[in-house]
């Protein structure tokens, strides 16, 4: 059927057939359903766009600390004399059950 049960006996216009007029509300609904659907994956995407930028901006505020802290650790590697682990790759080196 073209109309859900609960409008079958729905006319808005006594004396005119109902096919028409119930066709016209069938696609109301839908299109009332589809509107509804977009509003809530618009909202759900502005959503999430928020929660991405928000953990982009984590995530550089990340990189720049560690980026400070190797910087700051190869300093203090240097003042001691330490070699880095570019100066030496034996430092670098994985162990075997790698």
């Amino acid at each position: 059927p073209l109309v859900p049960r609960r409008f079958a006996r729905f006319n808005a216009f006594p004396g005119v057939s109902g096919y028409p007029l119930q066709r016209f509300m069938t696609d109301k609904l839908r299109f009332d359903a589809i509107e509804e659907k977009i509003a809530h994956l618009e909202r759900a995407l502005s959503q999430i766009s928020d929660v991405v930028i928000h953990q982009q901006r984590q995530l550089e505020q990340a990189l720049e600390r560690q980026q400070r802290l190797n910087d700051r650790l190869a300093l203090l590697q240097a003042e001691a004399g330490v070699e880095t682990a570019s100066s030496d790759p034996a430092i670098d080196e994985k162990p075997p059950h790698y």
